[in-house]
């Protein structure tokens, strides 16, 4: 006897890794002072990229998320206070991605938010649900202690801006997740207090024709700069997005504003590229911990040639 049998098939979308929920709003142990992010905006030019800065904020959701929000918030009184959501260009820019139809993002620019709201304290809010529970979860950002830009005030920061433009890289919350920016072009910027870039230093490499009787002519020299890099008060989760992130990103800039550096034009947005290990001061019980870093200069042309 034959035997008569029947397959169906249908399409299944697999479901990836759960997001992990993030609060740096309230970095600190009862012992330690509350930890901000200064951010500054320059009202007498707009262009000013020194001066004025920004903060993105992106958005990298799974399918197995929905409804993505962003909003800005204020330290008032009474506490938190929703000022706006983030979703057209009020106080920055609203980002969509074709490549990315799950991920949102918002490049907030701090001196909109100056003209508007003033001086004062704000974090960003993220907020997304989970298709298998209705329950809204959010991811909230360091405070940003925003004021008017003066020289005195921006002294002892350091400001590193830095672009990903696109590829895979490593996630700064889960060791087996790789985030995939695809061809999407992300700026990023972060102001560190307690920070400073400068003393710039020179390696030699020279090279010589050496003749029978022992004479050397030289035909070349080469340097290559160094400068150094300092930060005094990092939260963990900042280390993690400044080597993670940071410092394997495709375009590194950096600037300083400490008025006791000997180079008295500072540095506004120098590219650079990171030439040591990430190693922080770390301690127990502490919940910030320094780090030196070295950068070299992204463009190499100390070159002394005979012709």
């Amino acid at each position: 006897m034959s035997v008569i049998s029947e397959s169906s098939f249908q399409d299944f979308t697999l479901l990836k890794s759960k997001e992990v929920v993030i609060d740096n709003s309230s970095i600190g142990r009862a012992n330690e002072c509350s930890f901000e992010l200064p951010v500054f905006a320059y009202p007498s030019d707009s262009t000013d990229t020194y001066r004025n800065d920004f903060t993105s904020s992106l958005l990298s959701l799974s399918n197995r998320y929905i409804n993505p929000a962003i909003y800005l918030d204020e330290l008032q009184d009474c506490g938190w206070v929703e000022i706006s959501q983030l979703n057209d260009s009020t106080y920055g820019t609203y980002y969509t991605f074709a490549s990315q139809p799950n991920w949102i993002g918002y490049k907030v620019d701090w001196l909109k938010v100056f003209n508007l709201q003033g001086a004062g304290c704000f974090r960003i809010r993220q907020e997304y649900e989970s298709i298998t529970d209705p329950t809204i979860l959010q991811n909230l950002s360091y405070k940003y202690n925003l004021r008017e830009y003066t020289d005195g005030l921006a002294d002892k920061t350091t400001k590193i801006t830095y672009t990903i433009n696109g590829g895979k890289r490593g996630s700064t919350l889960d060791d087996k997740e790789v985030i995939d920016y695809k061809d999407i072009i992300w700026e990023r910027e972060v102001r560190l207090p307690n920070s400073f870039f400068g003393f710039e230093s020179s390696e030699y490499t020279r090279e010589f024709v050496r003749y029978k009787n022992g004479a050397q002519v030289w035909t070349q020299d080469e340097q290559v700069e160094t400068i150094q890099f300092n930060a005094r008060t990092v939260p963990y989760s900042l280390h993690r997005e400044l080597k993670i992130t940071a410092l394997q990103a495709d375009e590194i800039y950096l600037s300083d504003y400490n008025e006791g550096n000997p180079n008295t034009n500072k540095y506004n947005h120098k590219r650079v590229k990171c030439s040591s290990s990430y190693e922080p001061n770390w301690n127990t019980y502490t919940t910030f911990a320094p780090v030196q870093l070295t950068f070299e200069p992204y463009y190499q042309n100390l070159r002394a040639k005979r012709c």
